[in-house]
């Protein structure tokens, strides 16, 4: 849930790395896409996690990948994303799952 305050807004998630894509809900990606697009439209917004291989990136990747460039095929977003903007992506196994499975569900 957003947290505004002196001019700043801020998305805190409770998303662990699990190794299956049973634990990872399209609701908490979603809302992690919306805010990057609502915040993205003002300026630069830090999205972090504890290593930047495999959650963070993760959601940068649903939000460009289906926002902005609006692909249907998780691999192919993925694959763009590795080799031209952020080569040490290193997806876990669960949330590499869970948008190989769920990825069209995410707007």
């Amino acid at each position: 849930r957003p947290v505004a305050g002196a001019g700043l807004a801020h998305l805190v998630l409770n998303l662990v790395d699990a190794p299956d894509p049973k634990f990872f809900r399209v609701e908490v990606v979603q809302a992690a896409v919306d805010f990057l697009a609502e915040h993205t439209a003002v300026g630069p917004v830090l999205v972090h996690c504890n290593q930047g291989l495999s959650r963070a990136p993760s959601l940068v990747l649903a939000y460009v990948g289906r926002r902005l460039w609006k692909l249907a095929h998780y691999d192919k977003a993925k694959a763009l994303f590795t080799e031209n903007h952020y080569r040490v992506f290193r997806p876990g196994p669960g949330i590499d799952g869970f948008l190989q499975e769920r990825w069209m569900e995410i707007a």
